[in-house]
């Protein structure tokens, strides 16, 4: 039982590392300059000069979204989130999406 808790961890923290990766890659951000102030979506989409409003910035997220489920077999539904939204908070409800349905929630 331990064995299988430890996968999961290893899986959720592989998929916390490629979607932060892929958010950064998509707004053309280095993730240092993303994650650790934890900028909200309105301080990354004035920060990126690569994208112009709220639907470029879902579009990145949605890139996150679709590398999951391509790169690790994950799939996760992309939520609306208010622009006040951490990117902490975005990249949790993904996992928390993926530990439900690791849990069979």
């Amino acid at each position: 039982m331990s064995d299988s808790v430890s996968t999961i961890t290893v899986d959720l923290e592989a998929l916390r590392r490629l979607v932060a990766l892929k958010i950064a890659e998509a707004v053309a951000l280095a993730p240092e300059a993303i994650f650790p102030p934890d900028l909200t979506l309105t301080g990354i989409l004035s920060a990126s000069e690569r994208l112009h409003n709220s639907v470029d910035l879902m579009e990145a997220l949605a890139k996150a979204v679709n590398a999951a489920r391509r790169e690790l077999g994950v799939k996760l539904r992309l939520q609306a989130f208010t622009m006040d939204t951490p990117i902490s908070r975005v990249v949790e409800s993904f996992i928390a999406q993926a530990r439900a349905a690791a849990s069979g929630e």
